[in-house]
């Protein structure tokens, strides 16, 4: 578990290529609307569809991956 969570990091930390960059910015942007987003309509007592919830709760989960992906690809 600890080789992983190194590799990981190592990753992490390593020059990401451009479009990977792009890809990485780009999600985390998204992920940071959809968060807010929701976060002022729970707090306005609005109530969004259910189904509506459920897509931007996927959304969150996929950029999400996409972001830590994006981040761990390294120039070689």
């Amino acid at each position: 578990m600890k080789l992983l969570f190194k590799k990981f990091i190592k990753k992490w930390k390593a020059e990401t290529p451009v479009f990977w960059k792009f890809v990485r910015n780009a999600s985390v942007a998204a992920t940071t609307s959809i968060t807010a987003g929701l976060l002022a309509v729970s707090t306005g007592g609005i109530s969004l569809p259910e189904k509506t919830t459920t897509v931007l709760s996927c959304s969150l989960f996929v950029f999400g991956f996409i972001t830590g992906y994006a981040g761990t690809r390294e120039k070689k």
